[in-house]
Parts: structure tokens; sequence; C-alpha cells
């Protein structure tokens, strides 16, 4: 019964990433002509961890918490 009610939001999800998918060349394209490519890449990489950060300080906080103190290995790598 759970699997049926997530049906629609999981379409709604893929045809929302299809249809992002299928924009985003065409939107390069046009960028690239007037912007450098690195700043693009720049603020795609700002945009992730913004939107990132936003998600998980509202939703999931206790997923932040290991930024208080990284373990030794991640600070490595």
């Amino acid at each position: 019964m759970q699997k049926i009610k997530k049906l629609p939001v999981g379409v709604i999800y893929a045809l929302g990433a299809a249809l992002l998918w299928g924009i985003l060349p065409i939107f390069l394209k046009v960028a690239v002509a007037k912007i450098p490519a690195i700043t693009i890449v720049w603020f795609r990489f700002a945009f992730s961890f913004l939107s990132l950060f936003l998600y998980f300080a509202l939703f999931q906080r206790n997923s932040l918490k290991i930024l208080i103190k990284p373990p030794l290995f991640s600070i490595l790598a």
C-alpha cells in the first residue's frame, strides 16, 4: 500500500530530472558563448553546495554534526 502512494511522487521526480537533463545542454551552449566555462563550473558547484547545505541544515541537522570535529582520514583525503 505504501508503494502505491509514493509512485506519483517518483514519476514526478523522474520527469523533472529528464526535463532538466534535456534543457541543460541548451542553456550551457548559450552560456558558454558569453561566459567562460570555469565560471559556469564555479557557479554550479557553489549552487550545489548551498542547496545541499540548506537541505541538511533544515531537514537533517544531525548530519552536520560531523563538521564540528571531522575524522582524521576525511581531512587527509
